[in-house]
C-alpha cells in the first residue's frame, strides 16, 4: 500500500518538476509552494481535533476553507492550468484575507480569546514573508496593504496595551518587508541575468575552443602555472579526445609561427634591441598595460621599467614623447 502511494505520488510530481523543475529560481518556488502546501495539510487539521485554536464553528469553517484552497491550487498547479508563482500569489493572498477574517473575528466575537490574535497575525506574516522570498511581485504589497488594514481594525476593537505594542511590532516588520521585497526581486533578476550570460558565455567558449566542461577546467588549471610541471601537462593531454588535441596543437603552432614572424619583423626593423627589448616591443605594439606585460613575461614592474628606459634611450626619444606611438611610427 505504501509503495503504490509514494508510485501515485511520483507519478503526479513528476511532469510538475519536469515543466518546473530545469531553472533554479523555478524549482526554488516549486519547494516552496509544495512545503507549504503540505503544512497546511498537516498542521490545519490541528484546530478539528482541538490541538490549536478554539472550537469555534467559524474558526473551523475558515480553517477548512484554507485547506481547500491549498488542495485547489495544487490541483490546478498538477494539471498545468497554473503555475507556481500564480499559485503562490493566489494561496498567500486568499489566506491573509483567511487569517485577516479570524483575527477580526476574534477581537468582535471572541474578545476572552484575544491571544489568538498574535498567533494568527505571526502565521500573516509568514506567508508574506515567504511570497516575498519567493520573488513574486506585486503580491507582497497587496498581503502587506491587508494586514496593516486588519491590525487597524483590530485595535480599534481590542483596546489592549501589550497587544497594541505587538501590533506595532508586526506593522514596523510588515513595512520592512515592502522594502526588502522589491530589493530581493532586483537582485535576484540580476543573478538570473548574470547566470544567463554566463551560460551563453559558456556555451560560446565551448564552441569556439571545441572543448569540453572538463577539457577547459583542467586546461585553466594547468596555465594558472606560469611553469607547469611535466606531470601538469601529461595529465591534461590525457583527458583530450584526439579531435581537441589535434586543435590546440594547430592554434599553438598557428600562434608561435605568428609570433615568430612578428619577432623576425621587429628584429628587421630594430636591429639595435636585444631579444627581451624585442619581446616587451612586442607586447607595447599589442597595447598591453605595464601590469599585463610583468604576468606575460613573468618579469618585475622595476625590470619591465628599464627594459622601457633602455628602448627609449636607443631611440632618442624626449621624456614627453608616447614610447607605442614612436614605435608603430618606425614600423
Amino acid at each position: 500500500m505504501k509503495n503504490k502511494v509514494l508510485s501515485t505520488v511520483r507519478q503526479l510530481l513528476m511532469p510538475l518538476l519536469k515543466r518546473e523543475g530545469n531553472d533554479v529560481f523555478q524549482r526554488q518556488k516549486l519547494i516552496v509552494f509544495l512545503s507549504c502546501v503540505v503544512l497546511t495539510l498537516v498542521l490545519v487539521p490541528c484546530h478539528f481535533i482541538g490541538m490549536v485554536e478554539a472550537s469555534d464553528l467559524v474558526l473551523k469553517l475558515l480553517s477548512v476553507l484554507m485547506i481547500t484552497t491549498s488542495v485547489t491550487m495544487l490541483v490546478l498547479v498538477l494539471t498545468g492550468r497554473l503555475t507556481v508563482s500564480k499559485a503562490l500569489g493566489i494561496q498567500g493572498i486568499v489566506f491573509v484575507v483567511i487569517l485577516s477574517v479570524k483575527i477580526v473575528y476574534i477581537a468582535l466575537a471572541l474578545p476572552n480569546m484575544t491571544y489568538l490574535i498574535p498567533v494568527n497575525e505571526f502565521i500573516v506574516v509568514m506567508a508574506i514573508t515567504i511570497v516575498a522570498m519567493c520573488h513574486i511581485r506585486h503580491v507582497p504589497f497587496i498581503m502587506c496593504g491587508l494586514f496593516i488594514v486588519v491590525l487597524t481594525i483590530g485595535n480599534i476593537f481590542v483596546k489592549t496595551k501589550s497587544l497594541d505594542d505587538f501590533n506595532f511590532i508586526f506593522i514596523g516588520f510588515i513595512l520592512f518587508l515592502c522594502l526588502l521585497g522589491p530589493t530581493m526581486i532586483y537582485n535576484v533578476d540580476k543573478m538570473r541575468r548574470d547566470y544567463e550570460r554566463f551560460k551563453k558565455d559558456e556555451e560560446a567558449l565551448i564552441s569556439v575552443v571545441r572543448m569540453n566542461h572538463k577539457e577547459i577546467y583542467n586546461y585553466i588549471a594547468m596555465s594558472r602555472n606560469s611553469e607547469p610541471t611535466e606531470k601538469e601537462v601529461d595529465h591534461f593531454f590525457s583527458i583530450l579526445s584526439e579531435k581537441a588535441k589535434r586543435n590546440i596543437i594547430r592554434a599553438v603552432e598557428m600562434k608561435i609561427a605568428g609570433e615568430n614572424a612578428n619577432t623576425e619583423r621587429l628584429k628587421r626593423t630594430f636591429p639595435m634591441f636585444t631579444p627581451s627589448e624585442i619581446a616587451v616591443v612586442s607586447l607595447i605594439l599589442q597595447g598591453k598595460r605595464l601590469s599585463e606585460i610583468c604576468n606575460l613575461t613573468g618579469k618585475s614592474e622595476n625590470n619591465i621599467n628599464t627594459v622601457r628606459s633602455h628602448i627609449r634611450k636607443k631611440l632618442a626619444l624626449n621624456p614627453n614623447e608616447d614610447l607605442r606611438e614612436a614605435l608603430m611610427m618606425k614600423i
